[in-house]
Formats: structure tokens, sequence, C-alpha cells
């Protein structure tokens, strides 16, 4: 299992949390009176950190709960990742602008 959870009934963070968000990410969404439905109506997903270094282009994991930003058109114009892990030596967000999310 990965950790992710899938959407459901309920108030907690793993029962809210949709197939695009892990429960630890929910979890923060909710302690921070972000409802789960509106984060993943947003486009909120959670990103293991193969993919987050393909969004973001860097050379290092960037596992984490990321947020696209889309253009006029509405075709993805850059990624902003939470990073889950996070040294201390860099921001504890990152964004990377990237077309089409590449």
């Amino acid at each position: 299992m990965d950790g992710t959870t899938s959407g459901g009934g309920g108030n907690s963070a793993a029962q809210q949390a949709g197939p695009a968000l892990r429960a630890d990410h929910a979890r923060y969404l909710l302690d921070r009176a972000v409802p789960v439905d509106f984060a993943i109506a947003a486009g909120l997903r959670s990103v293991g950190a193969d993919e987050g270094v393909t969004l973001l282009g860097l050379n290092r994991p960037a596992a984490g709960l990321a947020l696209a930003y889309l253009d006029g058109t509405g075709a993805t114009a850059s990624w902003r990742i939470r990073l889950d892990d996070w040294s201390g030596d860099g921001p504890k967000v990152t964004r990377r602008v990237s077309k089409g999310g590449q």
C-alpha cells in the first residue's frame, strides 16, 4: 500500500482524502481548516519523489503536496510542491516553471 487513501463518508483525514491525496497530506490540510474536497477540486494532489523530480526538474527527490498553476487556456504552466522531506537548506515550498507540466 502506498499510503494513498480513497474517498468516502466520514470526517477523518483518511476517509475524506481522495485518490489524489495521501492521508498525511489530507491531515495537513484539515489541520489548517482546508476541506479536502475543496483541495482536490482545486487540483492539489500527492506526488512521489520520482514524479516530483519530473515535474520540477530537480536532481533530488521532491515528494510532497503538489499544485499545478494553469495558464489562460487551462494548460499547466508550472508546479508548486510543498516538500515532505525538507533538509532546511532551501525553501520548504519549491516552484518550477515548466511548459505543460513536463
